[in-house]
């Protein structure tokens, strides 16, 4: 028997969200090969917004699709179509993955809802006050409300089991797939030089929330030049709400390149004399992973999720301790033989998040949903 899954996707806005777009992309194509390779479990329909397509063409190659004919409004149209669109679309499924953190008023198959994390509990100040109003009561009604949650995560986990003991049965823990690179490297050093990358530089892929933490590893990697004069940090990833004042607070000799193409972060990703961290809060912090795949360094704050997705294959600092980063960043730099160590532990590490066994494990989860929903 296949279990007919249908992912809602709605909530996925591509260069938006963060992490979690590549990371519930991850799963899903990962899920996909394994049926293109003839274990047929599951199969997955994609039901998405404008501009899935372009952004993940590859995916969209693999699985059934549909698209929204609309949604208006933002976020309060986006809620309005799931509760009304999407669950009069989802008869003959077995199982709809919510994939976005939070569950629809009305729902239809057995529901499963991947929980990246619980950041609007744990750090309401750092949402406006009506996303975070909306969230405080909606993340406790999805754990009520859902027959099973996804998380990748134990740190995640432990934040659903402490705050709701009674629904800690329905929490399973799958890790995200991590890919390796895919870009050849042979054209690595042109695309360095067109990006206006010429010397050693850290690297820092994430959209400028206030949590990321930018202005701490600014000042580090200044601090870093008075004994590596060259040095630069690279910034990338989707601007958000302290964009400018991050902007500003550059050097001349740093580079902030905004969103930039697969190929180029993976380039930067495996170039980069380390790639740092020091985000205050993550579920689980997907470019350090990243990073370790490139062969490259990990500096990472150490905090939430990034001490168990880091282990021992990176060197971890309190997220606003500002001579523990600068220490830390200037180890990596100034000793081959401690950045070679971080290197090997990282690939060893890296090994964890292999498309193949994440992929046993959420169909496997997808099927155990799927049967609760059959008796």
């Amino acid at each position: 028997m296949t279990a007919r899954v249908a992912v809602n996707l709605l909530w996925l806005r591509p260069g938006v969200v963060g992490g979690s777009e590549n990371l519930i992309c991850g799963f899903l194509g990962a899920v996909a090969e394994r049926a293109e390779s003839g274990r047929s479990e599951v199969e997955l329909t994609l039901f998405f917004t404008e501009g899935f397509v372009d952004a993940h063409p590859d995916l969209v190659a693999q699985c059934r699709t549909v698209q929204v004919p609309s949604v208006p409004g933002g976020r309060p149209g986006r809620v309005m179509v799931e509760a009304t669109w999407l669950p009069r679309q989802l008869a003959g499924f077995d199982v709809v993955h919510h994939a976005g953190g939070t569950l629809p008023s009305r729902s239809g198959p057995p529901s499963l809802v991947t929980v990246h994390d619980l950041q609007p509990l744990d750090r309401p100040e750092a949402f406006g006050a009506v996303k975070r109003r909306w969230l405080r009561r909606q993340l406790p009604a999805t754990v009520a409300g859902a027959d099973a949650l996804h998380v990748t995560t134990s740190f995640v986990a432990r934040g659903i089991e402490e705050r709701f003991p009674e629904h800690a049965g329905k929490v399973t823990v799958v890790p995200p797939v991590v890919p390796a690179l895919s870009s050849d490297p042979a054209g690595d050093r042109g695309r360095l030089a067109r990006l206006g990358l010429t010397g050693p530089f850290v690297l820092y892929p994430a959209i400028t929330y206030p949590h990321k933490n930018h202005g701490v590893l600014i000042d580090a990697v200044a601090r870093c030049r008075r004994d590596h004069s060259s040095l630069q940090l690279v910034l990338t990833g989707g601007p958000g709400p302290d964009d400018e004042v991050v902007r500003q607070k550059l050097s001349i000799a740093d580079r902030h390149l905004g969103r930039v193409a697969r190929e180029d972060l993976e380039v930067l990703l495996r170039q980069a004399a380390a790639v740092a961290f020091p985000s205050r809060y993550e579920g689980f912090g997907l470019p350090v992973v990243e990073a370790m795949r490139a062969g490259t360094p990990v500096v990472a704050a150490d905090t939430t999720a990034l001490p168990a997705v880091v282990g021992q294959a990176g060197i971890l600092v309190a997220p606003d301790d500002l001579d523990g980063w600068v220490d830390a960043i200037g180890r990596v730099l100034g000793d081959p033989s401690e950045a070679d160590r971080l290197v090997r532990a990282g690939a060893e590490r890296a090994s964890a998040f292999d498309a193949g066994p994440v992929a046993e494990q959420l169909v496997d989860l997808y099927l155990r949903v799927a049967e609760q929903g059959s008796r």
